[in-house]
């Protein structure tokens, strides 16, 4: 059982602190025989024909053991790093095969984190411009078969956001310290802008604490 990921947001959608708890890279590596039936983007992006363990959106890391990287003259460009061919080019040539592909699902840049919790405030208002109840709390929990997203919501508008295994236990109570660590060691720190990112070891300190203790709170 675990946390998986936290973040804060304010009022206006912007993420002002986030926190990776797992460092889980779910990989899979094997043979493919001539055609590959893996369909990928120009950044090695698997866009179509993804089977179990390999699912959409996974993104291709090595060719037979060589790492994959975008050329650095050409960012549209994407080769394999010790040889320098071009990989779309050499996974056309059948002479190639059989060939050993890595794949594996990449972690998410600020970037990603941005626009996800971006579209997640967009339903967030949505649920409660649907609710038949006024004044409606909106979205405090998603379930999927594996994990769970909780939302705490405060009267100013600030949400916690933490993403869990779906058996952890005390993630509402966790939320609400995270307020009340967000409340001691961002609002009350003079040098605090409002609705800036947090930077602060202090306050990552006592974040990560109340993570490592969710079990005894």
């Amino acid at each position: 059982m675990a946390i998986f990921s936290f973040f804060i947001l304010n009022k206006n959608a912007g993420m002002v602190y986030s926190k990776d708890y797992t460092n889980i890279k779910i990989e899979s590596d094997r043979m493919y025989t001539y055609p590959l039936e893996i369909k990928l983007d120009k950044l090695g992006t698997v866009k179509f024909g993804a089977r179990d363990p390999i699912k959409i959106g996974h993104t291709l890391i090595s060719v037979n053991g060589q790492e994959v990287t975008l050329d650095k003259m050409d960012k549209n460009r994407l080769i394999i790093k010790e040889t320098k061919a071009d990989v779309f080019e050499y996974l056309e040539n059948q002479a190639n095969y059989p060939v050993q592909l890595k794949f594996g699902k990449p972690l998410l840049t600020t970037n990603d984190k941005l626009v996800l919790t971006g579209r997640f405030f967009g339903l967030y208002c949505l649920a409660c411009q649907l609710s038949p109840v006024a004044h409606s709390s909106g979205i405090e929990q998603i379930e999927t078969d594996q994990n769970k997203l909780y939302c705490f919501h405060t009267l100013t508008g600030i949400k916690f956001i933490a993403i869990t295994d779906n058996r952890q236990n005390n993630v509402e109570v966790f939320l609400r310290k995270a307020y009340e660590v967000f409340s001691d060691y961002a609002l009350k720190n003079p040098f605090y802008l409002n609705d800036q990112p947090i930077k602060s070891d202090l306050f990552d300190f006592h974040i990560q604490m109340a993570v490592e203790n969710i079990d005894k709170l």
